[in-house]
Parts: structure tokens; sequence; C-alpha cells
């Protein structure tokens, strides 16, 4: 037996601030070849996809098609392997009306492929002992899942959700699992896999492996590495799949030179006397690097009541990354996520 598992690919994804319209379209592209990449990757193996493969429930159907022609050629090229395909949830839709990117990607494989499973509405067993639930529409719904693969002293649960995140308990849009709870799956012998955080982290039994490619400043921050993991015989085995000093730099609003990175976060001190000045130099940023996304982590000094800047470009300080930069890590994942929901709408 050979698994590998890859997560939070959100294909589709569509960043309303710190890039420009040049700069979106190369994230796209650079996205979908990092797909490729880990595609290949799982070659000869089995390969599971925990979830939010793509970013939003209804993405452009040039990405619908190109994901599903690389997957049918995956499954064709891997005939006696099986693809197992879990939804997340930013895969189904908010409507019961409205059919979903991900259900059409599903129809299309299970129409055109025989090696595929797709895993939607319940939990299933994918081998002896080794089980993956997908989103559910709320949490009671999830933690009837939970509670059903507890009882089967599972070895493994592969799952798409929050650990010990009290907020997330409140929304039907995101999933929680409580330390007490995955203490019970830990006493039943159980490791829990989660996708669906961004930040790879262990506690116990409970393994957040994070997500493998980088779409925001956000994936940069409190990681050194971006990892996927292999399940076989020997256990659960890490692979890093990239440096994050590879793709990513953080400069002073003052350096005098651009570093060739993917992902630029602008931090440092101005005066308020200075402020149209930092806006002015990210805009040049922007328009001049190559880098996909440029965020906005000045801080400005000395503010009061007076007027900052009287320039239109006030209105490109990317208040996301500013309130994401000052959130405890604990609540930066439900920060994230109530910001793609209000974006979905």
């Amino acid at each position: 037996m050979k698994l590998t598992v890859i997560n939070d690919t959100h294909l589709g994804v569509s960043r309303q601030t710190g890039t420009t319209p040049e700069s979106q379209k190369a994230l796209t592209e650079f996205m979908k070849q990092q797909f490729l990449d880990l595609l290949n990757r799982a070659n000869n193996s089995d390969l599971l996809i925990n979830g939010d493969l793509f970013d939003k429930s209804d993405v452009d159907k040039s990405i619908e098609f190109f994901v599903f022609r690389h997957l049918q050629n995956w499954c064709i090229k891997n005939p006696n392997k099986t693809l197992f395909l879990a939804a997340g949830n930013h895969d189904e839709s908010k409507s019961s009306d409205v059919i979903s990117s991900f259900h059409n990607l599903a129809s299309y494989l299970e129409a055109s492929i025989s090696n595929v499973k797709i895993i939607s509405k319940k939990y299933e067993e994918i081998y002896p002992g080794i089980f993956v639930i997908p989103h559910m529409m709320n949490q009671d719904l999830f933690s009837q899942e939970l509670a059903e693969v507890l009882k089967q002293s599972p070895k493994y649960v592969f799952l798409h959700a929050n650990y010990d995140n009290k907020f997330a308990a409140q929304t039907d849009h995101s999933l929680n699992v409580s330390a007490d709870l995955a203490l019970e799956f830990a006493k039943a012998g159980t490791a829990l896999v989660f996708a669906h955080e961004h930040k790879k982290r262990q506690i116990g039994n409970v393994h957040i492996v994070g997500n493998q490619i980088i779409s925001s400043i956000a994936d940069c921050l409190g990681d050194d590495t971006k990892q996927y993991v292999v399940l076989d015989d020997t256990g659960l085995q890490y692979v890093t799949y990239q440096q994050i000093a590879d793709c990513f730099a953080e400069i002073d609003w003052t350096a005098s030179e651009i570093p060739e990175k993917h992902f630029l976060r602008i931090s440092g001190e101005a005066d308020q006397s200075e402020a149209a000045v930092t806006i002015s130099t990210l805009k040049n940023i922007r328009q001049k690097s190559e880098a996909f996304v440029v965020t906005n982590s000045i801080r400005i000094k000395s503010l009061s009541n007076e007027k900052l800047a009287e320039v239109d470009d006030v209105k490109k300080y990317d208040v996301k990354e500013l309130v994401a930069s000052r959130l405890p890590e604990s609540l930066k994942p439900r920060f994230e996520e109530v910001v793609a929901l209000k974006e979905d709408n």
C-alpha cells in the first residue's frame, strides 16, 4: 500500500489585494504548474486529494476543465491506482440548487474513468482501518461522522477541519475537532491527519499537514517548508515539497534592491509624513517586480486624527494583511476563512 496525500490546492484563486491583473494571471499559471508537479510525484501511488481542490464552489470553467483533463490523464497513466477525491469546505456549494465545480468535476471523472472514488457525502474506509471524512454541511453532521468512525478503532483518519478552534465550531462554513475528542482517538490508537489549516504542526496524534501550493503571503508566514504526506506500510511519512525561503521574502520599504521572489511582504516603519511615499513605493514595486503578490505590512508611527495622505493611492492599503499580521496565530485560520467567505459572496 502507498498513498500520496495533497490538500488545499485552491486552484482558481483570485487575489483581490497585493496583485495586478498581470501578476494574478502569473499566479494562476504558477499554481497550475505546481499542481501538475504534485500529480507527477504521486505516480505509482494511490492519490488522495483531501479537500479544497478548488478555491471556491464555482471556479472559472477553464480551471475546471484543466483539472479534469489532468486528473483524467493521471488516472489513465496509473490504471492500477486509485484517485480518492474528498470534498473540502471550499468545494461545496452553499446552495442545494447550484452544482459546484467540484461536483461537476466528479461527474466528468466518474463518466470517463473507473479508478476514481468521490468522497463527499459521508466517510469512506479506503483501506482496512484507514478512513476519510469529507467536509460536512454543519458541525452536527460532522460530529456524527467522527463518532461513527471512532467506534471502528481506526488506525488513520484523514479529515478536512480545524483542530481545537472554538470559533470554527460556531459556523457551518468550517468544522472543528476538539482537543478532547482528539484524545479519545488517541486512546483508540488513531492518528488524525488534518487538511484545511495551512500551517503545519503536530500535537500528539494530531497531524496538521498544511498546504502545499503557496498562493498568498499568509501561506508563507510561520513555516520553513511546505510538505505533503505519504502513507505506506511503514507509516506516515512527511515529504518536503518546497522551501519557503525560495519563493518568499520580507523586506523593508526603504530597501534599494527588490529580491526576485514570487511573494513579497513590504514591512518596516515610517513617519506619518512619509505615508504617501510608502504608498507610492508599494505601487512601484507591484508594477516593476515579477512577484505574484506584494503586500503591505508597513507600520505608520504617530498616527493622529490628521489626514494620513491626501492621495487616491491610500485606497491601496492592504487592510486584510494588516489585520492578519497582528492577530494571534490561533485566530489567523478563522480570520482567513471569514475573509474567503466574504470574497465568495
